[in-house]
């Protein structure tokens, strides 16, 4: 078996060119509902590359039954690999807080439903994030995106069996 990179989080749906020499698989999320045909058509038309489904946090307020409806339906074919990018934000805009949670935990149990893995959003927000993960998910595989917790949050969210991806924030000098 050849070995080679693969790159689990990438918005080539907001890239024009790409060029991914060494990269032998790309998984797109997608962050609101508007993108998600979008990085499902690059998925199709492309064999190594695969698309998520999800709200990002800031979305929140635009998540309805319908658009999880649409989910489940785009969830059905074979290039949706997981749920994402779902979680939380309070870098931004505190003021939605609660929304996020509750969006948030509707996620997971979409991700368990669909028998998908959960690639996570966490900004700020690591204890609730935890909480709510620990709380609602049942099965599911979960990878923490961009991971910006501290070693010791690391430790426990690896003791829980989930993955962590370092992102390029780990080469800044603060």
């Amino acid at each position: 078996m050849k070995d080679y990179l693969i790159d689990t989080h990438a918005h080539l749906d907001m890239l024009d060119n790409v060029d991914y020499t060494g990269v032998g698989k790309v998984v797109i999320p997608s962050v609101e509902e508007k993108t998600m045909d979008k990085v499902i058509r690059i998925a199709n038309d492309n064999e190594n590359v695969f698309a998520m489904v999800g709200i990002f946090p800031s979305e929140a307020k635009t998540y309805s039954d319908e658009i999880e409806n649409r989910m489940i339906e785009r969830a059905k074919n074979p290039k949706v690999v997981a749920v994402g990018e779902i979680g939380l934000d309070y870098y931004w805009d505190t003021s939605f807080n609660d929304l996020q949670k509750e969006i948030f935990a509707r996620q997971i149990h979409l991700a368990n439903k669909l028998n998908l893995p959960i690639v996570v959003h966490n900004r700020e927000a690591h204890k609730d994030t935890f909480d709510i993960l620990k709380a609602e998910n049942n099965g599911s595989k979960v990878l923490y995106h961009c991971f910006s917790g501290s070693v010791e949050y690391m430790r426990e969210c690896v003791k829980e069996g989930w993955m962590i991806a370092i992102g390029g924030v780990v080469t800044f000098k603060n």
